[in-house]
């Protein structure tokens, strides 16, 4: 071997090591970058958590301040709805059907307190009243 030949070996074997010190740092930057993308991923996809959630409690309405009425509809057209209110809110306390119909002046029949329990359950859907108890209703405080 002449002087050439050894000094093209060296210079071989040089870029041998040095080709595998690059794909080395290549392959250990390839592993941060997809290290890095995962997390990436993960914190777009908690930063849309966030902004879901953000968009969701501002599109909530309002809580009625204390001390109002939390009526959500008015009462049905028909005049006994207000007199069963009305009834309600004269007695201060909770009261069955047949109480009711005494406290309108109603006969109490079997059918008008089948009919009385009826609107009451009306009002306590349109949050009108509320059932306290089975069968016990009162009016919603203000």
């Amino acid at each position: 071997m002449n002087e050439a030949t050894h000094t093209l070996a060296a210079i071989l074997v040089h870029l041998d090591t040095r080709e595998a010190e690059i794909t080395t740092q290549a392959t250990t930057a390839r592993e941060a970058i997809e290290q890095l993308t995962a997390r990436l991923t993960d914190l777009d996809q908690q930063l849309e958590h966030v902004r879901i959630t953000r968009k969701t409690l501002t599109e909530l309405p309002e809580p009625a301040p204390p001390g109002t009425p939390h009526r959500t509809q008015d009462p049905p057209e028909h005049p006994v709805y207000e007199q069963i209110l009305t009834a309600l809110a004269a007695a201060g306390r909770p009261m069955r059907a047949r109480e009711v119909c005494d406290a309108i002046d109603m006969p109490t029949t079997a059918t008008n307190i089948n009919n009385v329990r009826s609107k009451l359950k009306r009002l306590t859907g349109r949050d009108l009243t509320i059932e306290v108890e089975q069968g016990l209703y009162t009016q919603v405080h203000a």
